[in-house]
């Protein structure tokens, strides 16, 4: 019958604002047919630390761009209808990951 051994200490804080920690069936390892160990290797707990805080920032910021771009679309189109004239824009935003362009306020290419 196999042991579990010791749990490793917890990794640092995931941009899932996640971490977690690991133990091995090595104390013994289970020969000749013996049974594995019972129940988990892996466990996780919430964090606020570390990556997470980036992560959540970037998400928080991306939001807000997209919002801001979303109201300055919509009163852009609403202007141009009151003026009637055809809505064409195209809005450039150059963001870390690439470039992307708006046209018309619901459809976004990259």
């Amino acid at each position: 019958h196999g042991g579990w051994s010791q749990w490793t200490e917890w990794s640092t804080c995931l941009p899932a604002c996640q971490q977690k920690r690991q133990r091995t069936c090595t104390s013994p390892t289970p020969h000749n047919g013996g049974r594995d160990c019972s129940g988990d290797h892996v466990m996780t707990q919430s964090c606020t630390g570390g990556n997470c805080r980036i992560a959540v920032i970037v998400g928080l910021i991306l939001i807000m761009v997209i919002v801001a771009m979303a109201i300055c679309c919509y009163y852009k189109a609403k202007r141009d209808k009151r003026n009637n004239k055809r809505t064409n824009l195209p809005i450039e935003l150059q963001l870390p990951t690439g470039q992307f362009e708006l046209h018309r306020a619901s459809n976004l290419y990259r």
